[in-house]
């Protein structure tokens, strides 16, 4: 059973982002987002709904000791910037994979869940903003008792409920530190406090399907 430390609640906040290097984020929802109709006119892509051919990830999302994109997961999305200063924001529109596709899956072996990530704008195609701020209101979701006492061992439950804690604590002032704390435990819990973006490596399941990487 869950430890008394451990909360359960549902997601009501949102926090202001910074107009730098922005990923406009989505509502926050546990339904499934419908993915846009395609719509080709105008869009210098064309988009493959089942690629026959090994599909690439953007440099941007790629598995790397030093990713492009910085970003702790459980912080907000505008907290995302550039490894580098030249870096363009204007290549967050560009599209997550080559050749581009309507959806894609992200696994993780610390995540009970698979992340399904589908294009957000009228080109359907996601892009590497879509798998972004896919993975932060994948994450940012509230946990339930239930996932939580699924977890195989003693050990799991007390990273996860460490990382929490962990969270909370690191809030930069006492008001998102309060709402947090009563908030409770979130997806991002569970990478057990490993929640750095290492970027994307393929999984062996076919193109649609990409593994996330943590440290």
């Amino acid at each position: 059973m869950p430890g008394k430390h451990v909360h359960f609640a549902v997601d009501s906040f949102s926090v202001t982002p910074s107009p730098a290097f922005y990923v406009k984020p989505l509502p926050l929802s546990s339904e499934p987002i419908t993915p846009p109709p395609l719509s080709f006119i105008g869009s210098p892509y064309a988009c493959s709904p089942l690629p026959s051919l090994p599909a690439t990830i953007h440099p941007l999302l790629a598995v790397s000791n030093t990713p492009s994109l910085i970003y702790d997961l459980s912080r907000h999305i505008s907290s995302l910037r550039p490894s580098h200063p030249s870096l363009s924001p204007h290549r967050l529109a560009e599209p997550a994979t080559e050749p581009p596709m309507p959806s894609l899956i992200i696994v993780c072996p610390h995540l009970p869940w698979r992340i399904h990530v589908k294009a957000r704008q009228q080109n359907g195609y996601i892009t590497v903003a879509d798998v972004m701020d896919g993975l932060y209101r994948a994450l940012r979701l509230n946990s339930t008792e239930a996932e939580f006492s699924f977890l195989p061992s003693h050990d799991l439950r007390h990273r996860v409920n460490d990382a929490y804690k962990q969270r909370y604590r690191r809030s930069p002032d006492v008001t998102e530190y309060e709402h947090e704390k009563a908030q409770g435990l979130r997806r991002v819990d569970f990478l057990g406090g490993k929640n750095t973006f290492m970027g994307l490596s393929s999984t062996g399941e076919g193109p649609g399907v990409w593994q996330l990487n943590v440290s």
